[in-house]
């Protein structure tokens, strides 16, 4: 008799423990989730150079890409202020390690590549190491149109400093992206003086209206 009796409390027990660790567990992603939604919202400014939401969400992860991105798009923010030109170069470096963090969780995402390739722009990087970022995400998602629009922004903002093969791919890239695509690219290629690289390799019909009155 006292067995039996003693079964549904063992039962019980059995299902409560798996119960509160899946209930901790969600109530932690929520957390940090909460944290990374509100340290979206506080954009940097130099009355607020730090972010209290996002080293929140940094001490309740662990090796969360997630949180090693917020902290780059804030500290590149952070960069860009007028105010801190002087620090420019070290906060930029900053969130690179920030991100080469992000790419060590996720190695196949490309978009933190991407991300990269952007910081170094900023940053006036050597052709070297401008090529090389190219070089992982063509290898890695040579395919990946999501890419294109800002890939060949950076890529007209960094030229001179891609290898002839990495023009050439960008050039061959163009020609396939949709008009809206193009056309956003021509304008910054525009505003950098290298219209040019458009108008004289891609095919005329595609880039008449674009070019025509150059």
């Amino acid at each position: 008799m006292n067995s039996f009796l003693k079964k549904p409390k063992t039962i019980f027990i059995s299902l409560a423990v798996p119960l509160l660790l899946l209930f901790l567990a969600s109530a932690h992603i929520f957390i940090v989730s909460a944290s990374l939604y509100f340290a979206d919202l506080q954009k940097a400014s130099i009355e607020r150079p730090e972010n209290a939401w996002l080293d929140a969400a940094e001490f309740l992860s662990y090796s969360n890409p997630d949180v090693f991105v917020a902290r780059a798009k804030f500290l590149r923010q952070k960069a860009l202020l007028p105010e801190l030109k002087s620090q420019r170069s070290e906060i930029l470096n900053e969130t690179l390690s920030n991100l080469a963090l992000a790419v060590e969780q996720r190695p196949l995402w490309p978009y933190y590549r991407l991300s990269e390739f952007n910081v170094l722009v900023l940053l006036d990087a050597e052709s070297t190491l401008v090529q090389s970022k190219v070089a992982e995400i063509l290898l890695l998602a040579p395919n990946e149109r999501g890419l294109d629009k800002h890939l060949l922004e950076l890529a007209f903002h960094s030229w001179d400093k891609l290898s002839l093969e990495q023009q050439q791919w960008m050039v061959k890239r163009l020609g396939i992206v949709p008009r809206r695509t193009l056309r956003y690219v021509y304008s910054v290629a525009k505003k950098l003086h290298r219209q040019s690289v458009i108008c004289t390799n891609l095919p005329y019909k595609k880039i008449k209206r674009l070019c025509k009155a150059r």
